[in-house]
């Protein structure tokens, strides 16, 4: 049986993705690269094992050296913002969700009486559910991890911008519309484009999507 991973994506993220404008996406390594690393050679095995260097020893821990999202091969459902619509009680349980992020609608059938409940207080309550707190089960985007590197920020390029699917404005290079992008995601988070994280740079493809209704 598979494992996923998952991912949050911001709304544009899911966007880009299922318009296949965006198959890159970079993601802060925490911790952050040790000084007694290689920076020259940094890879990621398929079992998400970190390796240094060219004698392709595991180093570190389980969890200081291996990627949160697995490795090539691996596969990540997408976490995204939603809103549960209603919830129906016959032959089977039924639920309806909007996704926020291009308001499409799916119906999700023969759930389990727990997803039944759980989808019940929320819609009770109303209110957008954050992509955090999204369920797997309701997940419509799954994707594949086709290549994982461990670069620094200011290593992007305009197609790396653009592979990132990065909206740009008129006369504006794909870069610079990329590190506006990055900053208003990651900068309150302690992570600007000027301190040059080193991040896991995740090239990946659409295993499949769930399309409503």
């Amino acid at each position: 049986m598979r494992t996923y991973k998952p991912i949050i994506f911001q709304p544009d993220m899911v966007r880009a993705t299922i318009a296949e404008t965006k198959t890159v996406t970079r993601r802060v390594m925490k911790p952050q690269v040790p000084p007694e690393w290689d920076e020259r050679e940094l890879w990621v095995d398929a079992e998400g094992w970190i390796h240094t260097g060219t004698g392709g020893s595991y180093l570190g821990t389980k969890t200081d050296s291996r990627c949160p999202y697995g490795g090539p091969g691996g596969q990540l459902w997408v976490r995204e913002n939603i809103l549960l619509l209603e919830a129906t009680r016959g032959a089977s349980y039924t639920v309806k969700v909007m996704y926020m992020a291009n308001k499409e609608e799916i119906i999700f059938h023969n759930i389990t009486p727990d997803q039944y409940s759980w989808a019940l207080r929320k819609i009770e309550k109303g209110k957008i559910t954050p992509s955090i707190y999204m369920p797997e089960w309701l997940a419509r985007l799954r994707l594949t991890i086709l290549e994982i590197k461990i670069q620094r920020t200011s290593w992007i390029t305009d197609e790396g911008a653009l592979a990132e699917g990065t909206e740009v404005a008129p006369g504006q290079r794909p870069r610079a519309a990329f590190i506006e992008l990055w900053d208003s995601i990651n900068k309150d988070r302690g992570f600007p484009f000027s301190a040059d994280p080193w991040v896991y740079k995740i090239k990946y493809e659409i295993e499949s999507r769930r399309i409503g209704p």
